[in-house]
C-alpha cells in the first residue's frame, strides 16, 4: 500500500452533535471521508486565560486516506 493511500482516523471535537452531524455529512457526500462516527454527551474539559472551564459537545471520528488530510482539516 502506498503511503498516501493508508486509512488515517482523525478526531475532531463540535460544540455540538448537530454540528458533528452536519459536518460529518459534508465530509462524506464530498468523498473526503469513507465513514464518520458522531458521538452525543462528549464533555471538554480545559484551562483558557487561566480560568478552568468546561464545555459539553459532540465529536466525531471519520477514516479517510493520507493523502485526503490536507482537505479534510
Amino acid at each position: 500500500m502506498r503511503n498516501e493511500d493508508r486509512p488515517i482516523l482523525i478526531y475532531t471535537t463540535f460544540p455540538s452533535l448537530e454540528d458533528a452531524k452536519r459536518v460529518g455529512e459534508a465530509l462524506v457526500a464530498a468523498r473526503l471521508a469513507a465513514c464518520v462516527n458522531a458521538f452525543p454527551g462528549m464533555i471538554s474539559i480545559f484551562e483558557w486565560n487561566g480560568a478552568a472551564g468546561d464545555r459539553r459537545g459532540g465529536r466525531h471520528d471519520h477514516q479517510t486516506r493520507e493523502s485526503l488530510k490536507d482537505q479534510v482539516m
